[in-house]
């Protein structure tokens, strides 16, 4: 995701963060702290830094003066949430009822991870939008149909941009 959206801006892509003890202190375009297939919660059983553990490796740069507010400041900061807690919620729990329920504890930790950027300097952050949870190849692979066919997850996509927004709109 972030490759694909410094190329659409015209801006070279940030150093990741774990690619520092091979790159160096050469950060001068930002550096990127995802991890593909992470999460607000810990879901890979500490496999994977999830959201949270991502800002804590931002604050430990800022603690050693490696990174600073005033760099947040003039950042952008992408924060993108793709429904891998939803996943793992559906392998290990499996009701839609309870994946229903499940919506608002994931939006919740997501703004208690906004409000900690924000506290940290950052004031220009971007939130992705989930994409339909029903056209990921893990559901089209398994289930044998289209993006089309799997409606009844649609819902779910728009009950977690609605809650989004709703929160982006109160900070």
């Amino acid at each position: 995701m972030v490759t694909q959206t410094t190329k659409f801006l015209g801006l070279k892509t940030p150093l990741a963060y774990e690619w520092m003890k091979i790159g160096g202190k050469n950060f001068h375009n930002g550096l990127n702290f995802a991890y593909g297939g992470t999460d607000v919660f810990d879901t890979t059983g500490g496999l994977l830094p999830n959201m949270s553990t991502q800002i804590d490796f931002l604050e430990k740069l800022m603690h050693q003066s490696l990174y600073t507010k005033s760099d947040l400041q003039s950042s952008v900061v992408l924060v993108c949430l793709a429904g891998n807690d939803y996943a793992a919620y559906v392998i290990s729990q499996g009701t839609d009822k309870g994946l229903q329920n499940y919506i608002p504890p994931v939006i919740n930790q997501l703004a208690v991870n906004l409000k900690r950027i924000h506290g940290l300097g950052a004031s220009k952050i971007v939130v992705t939008a989930l994409q339909p949870l029903g056209c990921l190849p893990r559901m089209t692979r398994t289930s044998f149909q289209q993006c089309n066919a799997t409606e009844k997850l649609r819902p779910l996509d728009y009950l977690h941009t609605h809650f989004t927004i709703k929160y982006l709109f109160t900070i």
